[in-house]
């Protein structure tokens, strides 16, 4: 599948022309590697590590912190269920001093992105200068979905926003873990502290207004008889019951959330049953799992008695269930992944065959997660093959889903919606 990614380009209007602007001498000196590699960039998910605040002598240092990284988020939790599907590659850019800004200790160092802790105020709030990054990054690669700064400084900090930032410290991972929730799957922070100027809205999968909790948008997660609004003191575990708890998206009145707590909420917990579903969506609706489809060629022609068979085979994933259609019709008899065209009139007709994953920490969507879309032209005779006649018979009526028959492709524009500010973490 051909599928938008990140580039100068995606970025956005004013992103592009800061990008256009900055000063490229920072990309003399840098290094290119893959340390893990799933599949083409077609098919994965592509997260590129930078360095930040590393010596050129530290090149081997930098390597095994990038892989320590990949594996504590990547190995974690809901994006360990899609870690089959993610390339993780490093950008390795040395800088003249170790470590990052530390104003209130009068420590000052020159690091290639001028990372510094204490952001607004806030000790633990690391940031760098983002469009730097992406400059570095897009000269690099010429597609990519995730840029994340690794800061080579042992306190504990980190942030959000178009670039994550996190420094060596081993606490730190959690920051990351939950930054990347609002990168890839666009999830609200669930915490009550106040954001003066952010708007009181809830876009986000895990977060409602009070006007709209009925339905909820995680019901299908409800056990029936919970109530909503749910008081606190309903609480019989972390995650039990889910219902709508007040208090999320900095706000305390007003705003709910799916669980007593979260990821999202306290980078102690782990991610809520809403979050790791959405992140898990989020995650299959970026890649390809098809490993090879039957023919190849897309085009295919009729016998006068039969059509020939048609397969894809999807990796990694299990259990997979097929659906074919023809012109937008669903095959109701047809739900494995090698099937024969049967019944069709005379002409031209576009067979698609969708891969769909069925997850136990995913209930919606019901009918299991797109992971892969192949779809064929198929030429009948007028006799019309299978000895259906061209009435059709054999296909049933249409049913709601994508009914074009044309190969989708993966839209990626919703990667940079979750992060377009920096957040403040405990």
């Amino acid at each position: 599948m051909t599928r938008p990614r990140q580039t100068a380009v995606t970025i956005g209007v004013f992103t592009l022309l800061v990008l256009l602007a900055a000063p490229t001498s920072l990309l003399a000196a840098q290094t290119v590697s893959t340390i893990v590699d799933r599949g083409s960039t077609a098919s994965c998910i592509d997260v590129v590590i930078v360095a930040e605040g590393y010596l050129a002598a530290d090149d081997a240092l930098f390597a095994a912190d990038a892989k320590a990284l990949a594996d504590g988020v990547f190995g974690f939790g809901p994006y360990a269920a899609m870690s089959a599907f993610v390339n993780v590659h490093t950008l390795f850019v040395a800088s003249k001093e170790r470590g990052a800004d530390h104003p209130s200790e009068g420590a000052a160092v020159q690091t290639a992105f001028d990372a510094t802790f204490e952001t607004g105020g806030i000790k633990r709030l690391l940031t760098a200068d983002d469009a730097k990054v992406m400059v570095a990054v897009t000269e690099a690669f010429a597609e990519w979905d995730l840029a994340v700064l690794l800061v080579n400084d042992e306190a504990y900090g980190g942030s959000g926003g178009p670039v994550p930032v996190v420094s060596v410290n081993g606490l730190a991972i959690d920051i990351l873990r939950h930054e990347v929730a609002h990168a890839i799957a666009g999830l609200a922070d669930e915490y009550e502290d106040p954001y003066p100027g952010k708007p009181i809205e809830d876009p986000e999968p895990n977060v409602a207004l009070k006007a709209n909790l009925n339905p909820l948008k995680w019901q299908h997660w409800v056990t029936e008889g919970t109530a909503i609004p749910t008081p606190d003191e309903a609480a019989d575990s972390a995650f039990s019951p889910i219902g709508a708890y007040e208090g999320a998206r900095h706000q305390t009145k007003g705003m709910f959330r799916a669980a007593p707590t979260c990821m999202m909420r306290d980078l102690n917990a782990t991610f809520c049953p809403i979050c790791w579903e959405s992140i898990i969506v989020a995650m299959a609706a970026q890649i390809d799992a098809l490993e090879s489809a039957f023919p190849a060629n897309e085009t295919v022609m009729c016998g006068k008695n039969a059509c020939p068979l048609l397969a894809l085979k999807v990796r990694a994933l299990t259990p997979i269930s097929v659906q074919w259609r023809v012109d937008g019709a669903l095959i109701e008899a047809a739900n494995q992944s090698q099937w024969a065209p049967a019944g069709l009139s005379a002409g031209n007709h576009t067979v698609v065959a969708t891969a769909r994953w069925f997850n136990a920490s995913v209930r919606s969507p019901a009918n299991g997660v797109e992971v892969a879309r192949r779809s064929w032209q198929v030429l009948a005779p007028s006799a019309g093959p299978g000895g259906h006649g061209s009435d059709g018979s054999a296909v049933a009526a249409d049913v709601a889903g994508d009914a074009s028959g044309a190969e989708t492709g993966k839209d990626r524009s919703g990667w940079q919606a979750g992060c377009a500010a920096k957040a403040t973490h405990d």
